[in-house]
């Protein structure tokens, strides 16, 4: 069955917006191409029922409410607090604070696929994708694929938020802004520093 209104059209770019997502961030996580969601918010083309519904499950919404058929926006899924700890650079590294600061919510369904905790960034090393007094959601995990936005550990105490470039001779911890130089760390630096990927990032959210 194929899916075509306005009112999800623009429910969907309501949706975007407000989540501060990239289609490139959202599409894989849905099933579809950045083209596609594109169309889809321009009510360009249609969509399966079955993508409707990842797309409500992604932006935990009912799926009648992003049909255009409630006027009222409820939350479907139930919710799970995970801790916001102490801010972390996302330029040079700078201490990681171990105390919780807050807390936030994920979904119940993302919370059952591994240990997950906020960050607070510091800094615009990482503008203009992240910025300043954003927060990260972050699955712990000591292991990333080259491309990956990571939470990476140098030394003892330091922890900075990187994209992660994966070379044969090492490793680049990358910035979006490209005004901070690339951190290179062979693989015997990775070992003898430590360097140590703590975990990955998986949504960022910006408080308006």
């Amino acid at each position: 069955m194929l899916i075509r209104n306005s009112n999800f059209s623009s429910r969907l770019k309501q949706l975007i917006q407000a989540k501060k997502a990239t289609l490139s961030e959202i599409a894989p996580e849905v099933g579809t191409t950045q083209a596609s969601l594109s169309r889809y918010m321009h009510n360009q083309r249609e969509p399966k029922a079955e993508i409707v519904q990842k797309l409500a499950n992604y932006f935990n919404v009912e799926i009648e409410w992003l049909l255009g058929f409630d006027e009222k926006q409820t939350t479907t899924k139930k919710v799970v607090k995970i801790p916001v700890l102490g801010k972390v650079a996302a330029g040079i590294p700078i201490e990681a604070i171990e105390n919780i600061l807050d807390y936030d919510e994920i979904t119940e369904k993302l919370a059952s696929t591994g240990t997950f905790f906020a960050l607070r960034i510091k800094d615009d090393s990482m503008t203009p994708k992240v910025q300043d007094g954003d927060t990260v959601i972050v699955r712990q995990q000591n292991t990333a694929k080259s491309g990956d936005v990571v939470i990476v550990k140098i030394g003892v105490d330091d922890a900075c938020c990187k994209k992660l470039v994966v070379k044969s001779q090492g490793i680049i911890l990358q910035s979006f802004n490209t005004a901070y130089e690339p951190m290179f760390f062979t693989k015997e630096e990775i070992i003898s520093r430590p360097v140590t990927i703590i975990g990955k990032v998986i949504e960022l959210r910006r408080k308006m």
